[in-house]
């Protein structure tokens, strides 16, 4: 294999299905993060695509923690009353 030679790969943009199978989370997962903003999609025929490098980086962009929830919150919120 000669190093001096690149190469690219060109994905065709993905649907919110495949781009689900791809990274390995569900079509509801999917739906949830655009939802929320954490996935923005580009649109082709009022549907939402994602191109490959896009959602890798929408993916690295992820929290790395979950959410804090009012759950963890709410028994300190109740002590003040």
């Amino acid at each position: 294999m000669n190093p001096d030679i690149a190469v690219e790969v060109v994905l065709s943009p993905l649907a919110v299905e495949t781009a689900a199978c791809l990274v390995g989370f569900s079509p509801l997962t999917i739906r949830a993060f655009m939802r929320r903003g954490d996935l923005v999609p580009r649109h082709l025929g009022g549907k939402p695509i994602f191109l490959v490098a896009e959602l890798q980086a929408s993916l690295y962009a992820l929290p790395s923690e979950p959410r804090r929830s009012w759950g963890a919150a709410l028994p300190k919120l109740l002590r003040k009353f």
